[in-house]
């Protein structure tokens, strides 16, 4: 009781000296394992390193004894905090990643080139969308992002859409719905082997597009595109392949499997 924490971000000079100092986020710990991102603007011309650190306030009169432990600490620049970025186990320092997804060969999960197959994915993403950058959840591709079918949370929101690309020209289906942030959700993907794809979320009304690529298709990827530039920034819970297309009919009911 009388405890809270805020977070506090302080933009420094060149050598160290504290330029400004922001507090964007107040919280109280509960005792449970959770993060608190803080999102913040370096406003300072000046500042050439940027600082964070947690500050614990009491409530004056009030009898208090707590202890805090700090683990995943992250600093990072980008419109939000992603997944953890962690040292090598037993050597802490600073680190770095590479491109943050899945992906495995058709032919290694049973499939032919033209992607006939379906998906049923459980998943959940933290945040929505930032503005211009899509997250995408899965597609299939001939290794590159010019011919592939894709199902995506679109840049600047949360609405969940199928679509294709052809030659570099793409079409969606109307959105499938639209996620809750940190709330996980379902999803069930037919493709037809002939360029169709179609989708539901958590039991939701089937969309679907045709006129994707037909052959030459050659890996399933989930979290990321062929580029690495739509990254998930989320949990990808379960996904389970199936090598033969369903019936529009069946996905919604096939949403209600997914653990």
């Amino acid at each position: 009781a009388g405890v809270t924490a805020e977070h506090v971000i302080v933009e420094r000079d060149g050598v160290g000296g504290a330029l400004t100092t922001q507090a964007p986020v107040t919280f109280s710990p509960d005792g449970a394992l959770r993060r608190f991102p803080a999102a913040f603007t370096i406003g300072n011309a000046g500042a050439q390193r940027v600082t964070a650190a947690v500050r614990m306030r009491v409530t004056n009169g009030i009898a208090t004894s707590f202890r805090v432990a700090l683990g995943w600490p992250q600093l990072e620049r980008g419109a939000f905090a992603t997944t953890p970025i962690l040292p090598v186990t037993g050597s802490p320092a600073a680190s770095t990643r590479g491109a943050d997804l899945v992906s495995a060969t058709l032919a290694a999960l049973g499939l032919g080139a033209n992607g006939a197959c379906t998906i049923l994915f459980g998943g959940m993403i933290p945040q929505a969308a930032p503005a211009g950058a899509d997250q995408s959840l899965l597609q299939l591709d001939d290794g590159t992002d010019g011919n592939r079918l894709r199902v995506r949370n679109t840049a600047g929101g949360s609405s969940i859409i199928a679509g294709r690309v052809t030659a570099g020209t793409a079409s969606d289906a109307a959105a499938l719905g639209t996620l809750t942030p940190g709330t996980p959700f379902r999803l069930a993907v037919s493709l037809n082997g002939a360029g169709r794809i179609a989708a539901s979320l958590d039991g939701g009304a089937v969309g679907a597009v045709t006129g994707g690529p037909v052959g030459s298709l050659t890996t399933l990827r989930i979290g990321n595109s062929a580029a690495a530039t739509t990254p998930l920034a989320g949990e990808a819970g379960t996904l389970s392949v199936i090598p033969y297309s369903t019936a529009d009919a069946a996905l919604p009911s096939l949403c209600a499997t997914i653990p």
